[in-house]
């Protein structure tokens, strides 16, 4: 069981609304912050007597939304710093960022180009043990729609994902991903649609 309490400052909106700037505070009761069955001694375990703790989670952040013309560019960033009272070495600084450009060519052609990056803790459901691992997940990608006729579509796109694993364990669950898609689909005057699509992946365990 946890329980968290939130503290927020109002978002303050900049560059005619454009840039968004926000800081948030949360604080967490969590009775068992290693996951670790009751059938274990928390003693060999996790070394502690106890499995509870009280963190704080500081977040600060910006968001970025600006049209141009037909384009639309976006940037999410947040900068995240946890601090434990008792299990200080899980004490960790991580960020979610993300930046697209959502493109658009006259009103037949549109999609996405972006990229996304994390870092967190990972969770200790599949560990039972503390030994922190600080999971850092990478994926770039790029979409496209193009009204090949007036009722038929064509949609396409690429993408990779590399996830990444700081405990040298668990380090053979590293993985890059490659996939792809494209379909064909029939468009109806009510913009209804019916297609046929195809998707390929391959992914990679470097070690």
């Amino acid at each position: 069981m946890a329980g968290s309490i939130l503290l927020t400052t109002p978002a303050r909106a900049l560059w005619d609304d454009a840039l968004t700037l926000f800081a948030e505070e949360k604080i967490t009761r969590d009775d068992n912050v290693f996951r670790i069955s009751g059938d274990l001694d928390p003693s060999e375990a996790i070394r502690s007597a106890s499995k509870a703790d009280t963190f704080r989670t500081l977040s600060l952040g910006l968001k970025v939304d600006l049209p141009v013309s037909l384009q639309r560019f976006q940037l999410d960033y947040t900068h995240h710093q946890e601090r434990y009272s008792r299990f200080t070495d899980l004490d960790f600084a991580g960020h979610d960022a993300r930046a697209v450009w959502s493109w658009q060519l006259r009103n037949d052609a549109s999609g996405q180009l972006g990229y996304e990056e994390s870092l967190a803790l990972a969770s200790f459901s599949n560990i039972q043990a503390r030994t922190p691992d600080h999971l850092r997940l990478r994926r770039t990608f790029f979409s496209g729609n193009v009204l090949a006729t007036p009722r038929w579509r064509v949609q396409g796109g690429v993408a990779g994902l590399e996830q990444a694993n700081s405990d040298p364990a668990r380090q053979i669950n590293d993985v890059r991903i490659v996939d792809a898609n494209l379909a064909l689909s029939y468009v109806t005057p009510a913009d209804n649609s019916a297609g046929i699509g195809l998707r390929a992946e391959e992914g990679r365990l470097p070690n």
